[in-house]
């Protein structure tokens, strides 16, 4: 993975030590592998099947490619993926254990060829969520790290699912023949 692409991860949304999803409820969905193009912009990913319930999404940011594995479980109704980076930084062993890889979380909808996901919204999380009994950390100089468990943070996603403005960072996708 690029640190570029890692970087524009953790400025864009929320990110948490711990995955949303248990083995035991994740699920799939057909419909969102494949090639997809950003409906804004120049960036693209495509999404392969890995193992019974993952997916493998290449994400292509100007031109630079990152690789995470995304789970999807549904809370609260919706659908969620829990996206996690698949390797670190290429180094020695000692300089990759510098590097924290950590999981974002969005809500995502399919519908035929349009995609989106709805990160958790950083700046909301900042002013709002900060604000709830969920566990984070600080994290760099204006920063944080979401340190709840599974179970917290699937409660606090059940909690906030409509909250428009909890999952307002939003990204459009369409599907490439």
């Amino acid at each position: 993975m690029t640190t570029a692409f890692l970087l524009l991860i953790l400025a864009a949304c929320a990110p948490g030590l711990q995955p949303l999803y248990t083995e035991s409820d994740t699920t799939f969905d057909p419909a969102f592998l494949g090639a997809w193009k950003a409906q804004k912009g120049k960036n693209s990913f495509v999404a392969t099947r890995t193992g019974e319930f993952g997916y493998r999404i290449e994400y292509t940011d100007e031109g630079k490619v990152g690789v995470v594995i995304a789970r999807l479980v549904k809370i609260g109704g919706s659908l969620f993926a829990d996206l996690y980076p698949e390797e670190l930084p290429a180094g020695n062993e000692f300089y990759r254990w510098h590097f924290l890889r950590v999981h974002t979380y969005a809500k995502v909808a399919a519908n035929g060829d349009h995609l989106s996901f709805d990160m958790l919204d950083i700046d909301w999380f900042d002013k709002q969520g900060k604000k709830t009994n969920l566990p984070w950390t600080p994290f760099e100089a204006e920063g944080f790290v979401i340190t709840a468990s599974t179970t917290q943070l699937r409660a606090f996603f059940a909690k906030y699912v409509n909250d428009p403005k909890a999952f307002s960072s939003r990204s459009d996708w369409v599907k490439q023949n």
